[in-house]
């Protein structure tokens, strides 16, 4: 009996690694997507998606960095045509942020809420992320 436990402990204490590492890889993958409005706080107030963030373009650099801890984080952004967005990207990529997103103008991140059939009010973040793949 006494073999029998030993040899369980070391088998629990060898798979340690393996579920440890499979329950970073299920939060890896619930990791909370932020959305991005790079537009004026004027254009902003004037109509926006409602879960949106509101930093404008030339500002996201400073702002961001102390809004997120991992660069890894997903950031999903748009502008009125996606100009704004792509210069607040390339900026993002610069300072070594991995999975930045260029969605486009405003009425793109809505025609992506219609695919899913969803209003823009209840569409999240995270299946915005998914249809923009």
């Amino acid at each position: 009996m006494f073999k029998f436990k030993r040899i369980m402990a070391v088998l629990a204490i060898s798979l340690m690694p393996i579920l440890f590492s499979h329950s970073a890889s299920a939060s890896d993958t619930n990791k909370q997507v932020l959305l991005l409005d790079v537009r004026t706080p004027g254009e902003f107030s004037q109509s926006n998606y409602p879960k949106a963030v509101n930093l404008d373009y030339r500002l996201v650099p400073q702002q961001l960095m102390s809004m997120v801890e991992d660069k890894n984080q997903p950031v999903l952004m748009y502008c009125r045509s996606g100009r704004r967005a792509s210069v607040a990207k390339q900026q993002l990529e610069a300072m070594g942020f991995t999975d930045i997103r260029n969605l486009g103008g405003l009425h793109e991140v809505v025609a992506l809420c219609e695919k899913s059939a969803k209003p823009i009010n209840v569409c999240s973040p995270k299946q915005l992320e998914q249809l923009s793949r």
